[in-house]
């Protein structure tokens, strides 16, 4: 766990790299170092035991770059045994991590050994909060048959893990080291800031551990009645590569810099509150240059500040994964920049644009404030950020991964020859509706109302557009018709009238068993030209 050593006035973050046996963890560590140290400077890492070459504690080494909050950055980068027989030692080693870096190994003939590592890790990272993020790096990239980031993006994917972010390495020749370990520290900043908003970050001159001596003194300590590792010799393995494969950095000259800028302590990021009770920003003058289109692109990838992040560690996972399949990035007449991917929208408009990062850091605060006051009608898959594109201004992003929308659902049923499962849908979609618009009352100001905003989830619909500036809204019933309409006049007269009849018919007994239910359907008639429910009433 990240603290502040005040004895050398540093904040310390502490990277765990875990994987399977042989994935290339202890490798990695000695490439990173020379990297980060110079080979000629870099000293091989410490590891204070091991049999046949095989790590039995932890390699450890450590790296001082850039600042956070005006301290010295430094990082303990640790590698974990991969004997089976050692588990223990990993989990111990896992729980001290502010970040993990999962080395996979690419190679045919380990490929299996990722998906049992997982297993055993995951449920080790998913208690502590913060969370601990996880970066996975795809080792062994510069074998001739390694198995591409997609393939293990399929592994993941079967595991439920949302948004990874995965870097192509080869710890052979380095390539994609540099790049993993600036991106695991980012995750680790963004932990600790979580920390300091919580007021749980430890903070002495006596605390923690400061080097490998300490670390493998507490261990042997705690393992006085462990029986003694097995040493018996590895089996042999083909460990010989080719030329490497690596992707992008964000910042390949240095680890990541936060600002050193003095700010009021804040006991939690969700106690922020502004002087408009709608949770809107404090006033802040939003900036009106012109941008050129490159330079915004660089920021999104790159350039997203200390801490400026919603939510903690995920956030940042999601913002990862959101850029990593960047289609589309323009700017709207109205000065918004939209970006777009297969799955994500982002987006950033003019009144998100400030001079300044104490402007940016409100309106961040004040958004978060927002989403975790709607978090129970919101779609989780979101995130904000801000990122710096020079002279001191700054977006605020706002990105969401909105799934199934109701729309989509909508116009898929219209365009079968089904009535009677069309009106079956419409009916569903309505209901959600009108129960949606009554849990969002009193922030519909904030919020664009229409089907193509809101997600099928589970047994409800959600909210999965952007959060606006506050502005004027009609009643909820008004909100329910502007919702519907546009979506039911796509459909034909003929299948408006066919769904007409069975909701107004044969469906009515079926779908509307209560009071509730009997007003969506009669409020959704008039919808369809059926101008009259059944009993008579004039709707």
């Amino acid at each position: 766990m990240a603290f502040f050593d005040e004895s050398q006035d540093s904040a310390v973050v502490r990277i765990v790299y875990v994987g399977p046996p042989f994935a290339g963890k202890t490798e990695s560590l000695r490439t990173l170092n020379q990297i980060l140290k110079g080979k000629s400077d870099g000293a091989a890492p410490y590891s204070p035991s091991d049999a046949y070459g095989r790590t039995l504690y932890f390699d450890w080494f450590d790296h001082c770059a850039g600042l956070f909050r005006g301290r010295p950055i430094r990082c303990q980068v640790i590698a974990v045994p991969g004997q089976t027989t050692l588990t223990e030692r990993r989990k111990m080693l896992v729980d001290m991590a502010d970040c993990v870096v999962f080395v996979a190994d690419s190679t045919p003939a380990r490929w299996g050994k990722n998906r049992e590592f997982l297993d055993e890790m995951i449920p080790w990272i998913k208690g502590p909060q913060p969370p601990i993020a996880i970066v996975f790096q795809l080792n062994k990239q510069d074998h001739a048959a390694a198995y591409p980031v997609d393939a293990f993006k399929s592994v993941l994917a079967e595991l439920h893990y949302a948004n990874p972010v995965v870097r192509a390495t080869s710890a052979t020749t380095g390539d994609g080291l540099r790049e993993t370990f600036i991106t695991a520290v980012s995750l680790a900043l963004d932990r600790v800031h979580a920390l300091i908003e919580a007021n749980a970050l430890p903070s002495g001159k006596d605390l923690d551990i400061r080097d490998g001596q300490q670390l493998f003194d507490l261990m042997t300590q705690r393992e006085q009645a462990m029986p003694p590792p097995s040493t018996e010799p590895p089996p042999e393995t083909d460990e010989k590569t080719e030329a490497g494969v690596a992707e992008p950095a964000s910042r390949p000259e240095e680890a990541p810099v936060a600002s050193s800028r003095t700010e009021a302590p804040v006991s939690s990021v969700w106690d922020i509150r502004t002087e408009e009770s709608s949770g809107a920003p404090a006033a802040a003058k939003p900036a009106e240059e012109s941008y050129d289109c490159d330079l915004v692109k660089k920021s999104l990838l790159s350039h997203v500040v200390a801490g400026g992040i919603y939510p903690p560690v995920h956030g940042r996972e999601r913002m990862y994964a959101a850029v990593a399949g960047l289609q589309e990035l323009a700017q709207l007449p109205d000065g918004a920049w939209h970006a777009r991917t297969a799955e994500w929208r982002i987006r950033s408009t003019s009144v998100e644009n400030f001079e300044g990062l104490a402007s940016a850091r409100q309106y961040l605060l004040a958004l978060a404030h927002l989403c975790e006051s709607m978090k129970d009608v919101l779609v989780k898959e979101r995130f904000v950020a801000v990122t710096e594109v020079g002279d001191g201004r700054c977006f605020v992003w706002q990105g969401i991964r909105p799934g199934l929308l109701a729309s989509d659902w909508l116009r898929e049923s219209g365009e079968q020859p089904d009535s009677l499962r069309c009106a079956t849908v419409l009916f569903v979609v309505a209901m959600r509706l009108r129960q949606l618009l009554t849990r969002v009352s009193g922030l519909q100001g904030r919020l664009v109302l229409s089907l193509d905003n809101m997600t099928m989830h589970e047994e409800e619909l959600i909210y999965s557009g952007f959060l606006d500036e506050p502005k004027e809204t009609g009643s909820s019933a008004e909100l329910f018709v502007q919702a519907l309409m546009p979506h039911l006049c796509a459909w034909s007269e003929t299948r408006r009238i066919e769904v007409g009849e069975l909701l107004g018919g044969k469906l009515r007994g079926l779908l509307a068993k209560n009071d509730e239910q009997q007003s969506v359907l009669d409020a959704v008639l008039p919808l369809l030209g059926q101008r009259q429910s059944p009993e008579g009433v004039q709707v």
